[in-house]
């Protein structure tokens, strides 16, 4: 019996890694998604780069990547890949519990951003954005996970021109 406990034990964990592991997995292996990541490693060298700009929005997005983990972003133009990236994210939502924070349209896009409060209310540990293209097949989903606040992330919709930066100044 003590075998069959540790073998269950096993299996239960085996099965519990591999689901951690399968997280985005089904868009990863989708050749016909666009995917760009962004890992702590990546993010450190960044802010560890010398801009020849010194003010406090350069200072405060330096600052800020030394916060982040993880940037994952899936896109497609196609329906079927489209409809791929909204169906994982919307299981990725639920099964985080991910709080939405605000959706609107905008330009033919509805755009929705989901949350995972940190240790405060104020700190933010993952964003999700969803970009669904209203009369096109267009779709984005932008994840990033770190310890960062609301305020902090309209710097970096700034930077590197991510849509939706209104909502996060009104914060």
């Amino acid at each position: 019996t003590m075998k069959k406990l540790a073998l269950i034990s096993f299996l239960l964990l085996f099965q519990w890694s591999t689901y951690s592991q399968e997280e985005w997995d089904a868009l990863k292996s989708d050749t016909s998604i666009e995917q760009t990541f962004v890992n702590k490693r990546m993010f450190q060298m960044m802010s560890n780069v010398k801009n020849q700009q010194s003010d406090a929005e350069n200072l405060a997005y330096q600052n800020l990547l030394k916060k982040l983990d993880d940037l994952m972003v899936f896109s497609s133009k196609n329906k079927n890949s489209s409809n791929k990236i909204i169906s994982e994210t919307q299981q990725y939502i639920q099964s985080k519990k991910l709080q939405l924070l605000n959706t609107y349209n905008e330009s033919g896009e509805k755009v929705s951003f989901y949350v995972n409060n940190g240790a405060t209310q104020n700190q933010i540990n993952e964003l999700i954005m969803l970009v669904e293209g209203i009369n096109t097949p267009e779709t984005v989903a932008f994840i990033l996970k770190g310890d960062f606040s609301l305020k902090e992330i309209s710097t970096l919709a700034l930077k590197m021109k991510i849509p939706g930066k209104q909502v996060f100044d009104r914060l």
